[in-house]
This record gives C-alpha cells, sequence and structure tokens, in this order.
C-alpha cells in the first residue's frame, strides 16, 4: 500500500516512505478510514482475502482499538480489539507486534455494477493503532480475469514527446558491440521516423498502426556529446543534447536499493566528489503500478516533486551528469534521488574503466516489497526455476472446476504490477548488466525465493532480449531484529543457490556490513560505498576480465586432519583458488561490538547430534583454515560445518588488509555444508 494510492478519511499515513498507518488523533471512538485508490472489477465476487499486519498501539484509553478491512462495502476481515504493544514514548518504533497472518478463504462478496473499493476502517480507537507499512493484500474473485479495473497505466497525453521520458538530453546510449535501440509511441499510423545524429547519421522507420516505433542504431564507440534529433514525417520532432555512449545499468529491487546517497556514510563529503564523474549519468524512475505493461517511465523528480521546488538539473532533463546538484542534500530527504547503490557501483566501476567509458545508471525501484511483484506473469508461472530444474508435470484439473477457479490478484503491489509498472517500460532499451539488491521482504519464503529469484532473472533476460547480460546480486546485510528483520540466513542461502545456478551471475558479500545505529534502522546501513565497490569489482573481473579480487575467500571443501600438536583431529577448511584466498584473517564485522565479542567469538560452527557448536580456528599459510574440534567430538564423526551462518555475524574472514571500513580487503561467503553436500535451502 503507496501513500499515493490512497484516500485518507481521518486516518493518516506518516512518516519517511511513508512507514505507517495510523487510525488518527486520540481521542475518538471511530470509525475512521483509508480507502485504498484501486477499484474493484464490476459483476466479480470476492472470494479470499490473504495478508499480513503488524501493529502498534497508543498508550491512552482502556478499550483498546481493532479494524476491519472492507472490500466492495463488506468486512472481509474484523481484528480483534487490542491494546498492548504499545509504541514507543521517544518517538521510536521498536515495539510492533509479531506478524499476524490472515487468510479469509470461502468469501462471497458480489462487487456491485457501480464497483466497489477496498478500505480499512478503524473502530474503537481510544488508545490508537499504526499498522505498519509497506502491506500486501492479495485478492481472489470469480466473473473475470483481474479482480481490479484500475489503476490502469495512462495512455500518452495528446501532443506528447515522441519518446518515453527516460530518453532526454544528458543520457547515455549503449555503446558498441551492442546496437543502441530507440523508440517511442506517439507518432501517427504510417509515419515516417528518422533518427539523425549531427554527424550526418541517419536512420528511419516507420511506425506501427499504434503510433510505435522502433530504432536499432549502429553500433557506436564510446564517446560524448552526440546530439541526436528524432521527428516524423508529420512534423513533430525532440532532439537529445549531450548524449553519451557507453555501458548502462539497470538497477533494481526495494528499498536498499532506492536509499539515496544522502543517507550514507561521509555524504556531504561523497556528493561533493560527484563534480569528478561528469560522465556518469543518471535517471531515477517513479514507483508506479500497472495492471498491463506500460510504455513509459516518468522520472521521480517530475512525479513526486512539489510544483515550485528547484530540481537543479532535472528542470530540464530527466537526466543528469554526475554533479553535487544532481543529488538530493545531506540533510534529506531520504530514499530520494539517485540511488546509493547504483551510483557507487557506477562510480567505481567507471574509475576502474579509466574513465574511458561513459556509464548510464537507471534506477527503478520498490522499498518494501517482495520479489513476485517484479517479476512478470511468465515469471511468475515458470515452474522450472529459470530453467535450472525440470518442469513439474501439472496436476490434473477437470473441466467442471473450470468457472470456479479464483484469478488472483494484489491490493498495491500485484503479481507483476511493479513489473508492469517501472519495469516493463524499460525493456526496449540496451543495457550493459543489471544490479539487483532485494530480499529483505522475502525473508520468510527462503524456499520459494529459491526458485522466484533464478526465475525472475531468467525471464529479465528474455524480456530484455539480452539473453546473456549480467547480472549483480547484493546478498543481505545484517538486520538486528527491529525492523523488517525476519531469518536472513535462508534467504542469504535462497540467494546463492537459487542465483548461482545460472551463468554470468555475480554478488556482492554483505554480512558484515551491519549498521546497528542507523537513522533509517538497522535494515539500512549506511553502508553503501563498500557494497558498490564489492559490485563494481565483480563487474570488472567478469565482465570486463580485468585480473581483480571481486570476492572474499569462498568455500571449496573440508576434510578431517590430525591438529599439529597431535593430541586429536580437526578440520581443515579449503577455499576456491582464485586469488580470493590470500592474506586471509579474522575481522570484527561492522557494529560487532553490539551483537557479541567480535573475533572472541568463533564464526565457524560444527554440527554435532542435531546441534551447532562453535570451533575454534586457526589460519596457515594465509590460505587456509583449521578447526578444533570441541570436546568429545571429532572431525571423523562430524564433517557438517558452517561459517558467519547467523543474522548478524560478529566476525568474518577477510582476504587482502582491513575489515569492513578500510576498503580493501572482502569478508569470505557465509557457507553451511553437510558434509558431502552444500546444506538446501530451509524456512529458518
Amino acid at each position: 500500500m503507496d501513500a499515493s494510492g490512497a484516500t485518507l478519511h481521518g486516518a493518516q499515513i506518516e512518516g519517511t516512505g511513508p512507514t505507517y498507518l495510523r487510525s488518527g488523533a486520540v481521542p475518538q471512538n471511530g470509525p475512521v478510514s483509508a480507502t485504498l485508490g484501486l477499484s474493484l472489477t464490476p459483476g466479480t465476487t470476492i472470494t479470499g482475502v490473504s495478508f499480513a499486519y503488524q501493529y502498534e498501539t497508543g498508550y491512552k484509553g482502556t478499550v483498546g482499538a481493532n479494524f476491519t478491512l472492507d472490500v466492495a462495502g463488506t468486512a472481509a476481515y474484523s481484528a480483534p480489539t487490542v491494546n498492548n504493544y504499545p509504541y514507543s514514548k521517544s518517538g521510536g518504533s521498536s515495539a510492533y507486534s509479531p506478524a499476524v497472518n490472515v487468510a479469509s478463504k470461502g468469501l462471497s462478496i458480489a462487487v456491485p455494477s457501480s464497483g466497489g473499493g477496498v478500505a480499512f476502517n478503524f473502530h474503537n480507537i481510544d488508545r490508537n493503532i499504526q499498522l505498519e507499512l509497506p502491506m500486501t493484500i492479495k485478492i481472489t474473485c470469480t466473473g473475470s480475469s483481474a479482480c481490479f479495473s484500475g489503476p490502469a497505466p495512462p495512455p500518452p497525453p495528446p501532443g506528447a514527446k515522441l519518446l518515453p521520458h527516460f530518453f532526454d538530453s544528458n543520457m547515455v546510449l549503449q555503446r558498441e558491440p551492442q546496437s543502441a535501440v530507440i523508440h517511442g509511441y506517439a507518432a501517427s499510423s504510417g509515419e515516417k521516423v528518422t533518427v539523425q545524429m549531427l554527424t550526418g547519421k541517419t536512420w528511419t522507420t516507420t511506425a506501427a498502426s499504434d503510433g510505435t516505433w522502433s530504432i536499432s542504431l549502429d553500433p557506436q564507440p564510446a564517446s560524448t556529446g552526440a546530439t541526436i534529433k528524432v521527428s516524423t514525417s508529420g512534423g513533430k520532432s525532440q532532439t537529445l543534447a549531450n548524449v553519451a555512449f557507453g555501458d548502462v545499468f539497470l538497477c533494481s529491487g526495494q528499498s536498499n536499493m532506492a536509499f539515496s546517497p544522502n543517507l550514507a556514510f561521509n555524504a556531504t563529503a561523497e556528493i561533493a566528489d560527484s563534480i569528478n564523474y561528469p560522465n556518469i549519468r543518471m535517471f531515477t524512475g517513479e514507483d508506479v503500478m500497472a495492471n498491463s505493461p506500460a510504455q513509459d517511465l516518468l522520472d521521480i523528480q517530475h512525479s513526486k516533486v512539489a510544483a515550485g521546488v528547484d530540481l537543479g538539473p532535472y528542470a530540464n532533463s530527466t537526466w543528469a551528469a554526475s554533479a553535487p546538484d544532481a543529488f538530493v542534500g545531506p540533510t534529506g530527504p531520504y530514499f530520494t534521488w539517485p540511488s546509493a547503490i547504483c551510483y557507487f557501483y557506477g562510480r567505481d566501476l567507471y574509475k576502474g574503466l579509466g574513465g574511458k567509458v561513459p556509464v548510464g545508471l537507471v534506477a527503478s525501484s520498490w522499498g518494501g516489497e517482495p520479489i513476485e511483484p517484479f517479476m512478470s506473469a511468465d515469471a511468475l508461472a515458470d515452474q522450472t526455476c529459470g530453467g535450472t530444474k525440470p518442469a513439474a508435470a501439472p496436476e490434473p484439473v477437470h473441466p467442471s472446476t473450470l468457472a470456479a477457479a479464483p484469478a488472483p490478484a494484489m491490493v498495491g503491489d500485484g503479481g507483476g504490477t511493479i513489473w508492469n509498472g517501472i519495469i516493463a517500460p524499460l525493456t526496449k532499451m540496451r543495457y550493459a548488466g543489471m544490479v539487483w539488491y532485494q530480499g529483505e521482504s522475502n525473508d520468510n519464503e527462503a524456499v520459494k525465493y529459491a526458485c522466484s529469484f533464478p526465475a525472475l532473472i531468467a525471464d529479465w533476460r528474455k524480456k530484455f532480449t539480452s539473453p546473456k547480460i549480467p547480472f549483480y546480486f547484493v546478498q543481505l546485510a545484517p538486520c538486528d531484529g527491529s525492523h523488517w528483520c525476519g531469518p536472513f540466513t535462508g534467504l542469504r542461502n535462497a540467494q546463492m543457490t537459487g542465483g548461482m545456478k545460472l551463468p554470468r551471475v555475480g554478488y556482492a558479500v554483505a554480512v558484515d556490513l551491519g549498521d546497528h545505529f542507523g537513522p533509517a534502522k538497522s535494515v539500512h546501513s549506511r553502508r553503501k560505498q563498500e557494497v558498490g565497490r564489492r559490485l563494481a569489482l565483480e563487474a570488472l573481473r567478469m565482465q570486463y576480465n580485468q585480473t581483480v579480487v571481486s570476492r572474499g575467500p569462498q568455500f571449496a571443501s573440508a576434510a578431517a586432519v590430525t591438529t599439529s600438536a597431535g593430541t586429536g583431529t580437526g578440520l581443515k577448511i579449503s577455499y576456491v583458488q582464485d586469488g580470493s584466498a590470500t592474506l586471509l584473517h579474522p575481522y570484527g564485522t561492522a557494529d560487532c561490538d553490539i551483537k557479541g565479542n567480535c573475533c572472541g567469538t568463533s564464526p565457524f560452527q560444527v554440527q554435532a547430534g542435531g546441534h551447532w557448536i562453535r570451533a575454534n580456528f586457526t589460519i596457515t599459510g594465509g590460505s587456509e583454515v583449521t578447526l578444533t574440534m570441541p570436546a568429545g567430538l571429532t572431525a571423523t564423526e562430524s564433517t557438517g560445518v558452517r561459517y558467519d551462518w547467523e543474522q548478524w555475524p560478529g566476525c568474518a574472514i577477510y582476504n587482502g588488509a582491513g575489515g569492513p571500513d578500510n576498503h580493501t580487503g572482502i569478508a569470505g561467503t557465509p557457507f553451511c555444508w553437510t558434509g558431502t553436500a552444500p546444506c538446501p535451502v530451509v524456512q529458518e
């Protein structure tokens, strides 16, 4: 649910992001309501509603608070009256209840011919109540293939630009060996469309019956300063100035990708330094949902910022060259533009390429969302998990059940609605790679994510007609449990187990980059520079064939050995020999003293009798680790071993030099080994 999609009557959506839905001022007896800006399809019958919510209550009043979720004017769910989990008097929000899972099935709510909506109605609110956002509400219905009749992507307005908004001056188009693609939708049927560079080179095509058109340019070398004019035989024209040809990257995911540099550590200096990279160009898309694939995507500046606000370089273009005025200032607001991960990745990549290749950064993300809304219908239906396993045999369906089969949909972030709104419009462009930071909102669905993640990667490659495009992701950073922090160990395993089965997929470890004191809660670590550095190193190694160390030590094998003192057996951990297992040393992770004894507590555990027990370690030769088995256990009895398999590890094994904030070495990739195979993905 998003503030832009709700009409409020007494209820309030508050916080940065926003972060919660509040029932209203105290005292009052209710009811007050928040009506979501979505319309149910007339003539359908609502058969089910499911969602999960976490709540806090106020301090005053004796009755408590409750609410109903009304669908087409009928209560599909009625919450019990509650008066516990009071929110912090200091203004914090650490007292949210555990998730309350709702599954109202067997409903039969008829949507009248005039249509209907979805609303939260609050009652008995002498103590107030607030529900944590974001929230996903799934609704099933019969009688139509779509439970909702809106919102639909708006048609191009009369006299619209020939090009989608993400084609504009200052942009970067993909360089050789690919052919950059320029496309649009506002020509007339049968019109001749011409794309001309001022060098004299021209390309032409004819608009289709719906006014859409697409032109592939000849491959262009890395360069800057191009002027491109697009015109039609009917007299429309649009000119793009200061266009560069370079490598373009699509950055997507949830709020850790939307996190802006002004919230990162050392923000003032980082923003000031941006003046040194004018050939890094940035576009940040708005967050808008759609029930069908949209053709255009507006920039966040023009769609979310009030009229009259100084947009700096964005006032005249949706793209901006890297410079301080292209960033929101250090004092906020946050989660704005550009994406910190995207920018720091692009900056370090640009520097790694010697400043010779312009870098275009297209950020299109949505905070607080699970992976499913980012997936197309094809990806959601993929039973092969992106081709990583055989398709399951379909269950037989009796013909008599077909008419009654529910049509799935979601309120606020329906399956595919984020894909339709902010990803599908970008599929015709050409890119050098993709960067993904998402997973926190799927923390309790590790098994499912291990399939959904490779399904998304494979489908995006297909939809972007780039079957070999590199895809880089961030393995989840720590979170201390106070906010949006489920069992990240299982989700990290799902990311690796699912994503790394596909070719040309790279990753950056972030298990050591926690931020307990972060102002945007610990789930949003401010250590985005280091994440960007590791992603850029991965790209330089994997994509640009540079000899760089892009990962920390990676587990290869475990074998029983006799300890050097000859007093018993140990377990020798060997690492992948790709240059990443050198100068190994232990170092405390970020804010490790908050979570434990840093490297006074071993990051290694061995399995015995169904339990995991800490095992002391020594590093030999700078490239191997030997574990000393706990008393009463020999290595031949248990070769099950795991490393940093925790929500917030206190210690990591680094290569190179230093720890999380030295920006030299890289923490080892967490691993879990049963003794014969990697530990399976399980719900934790």
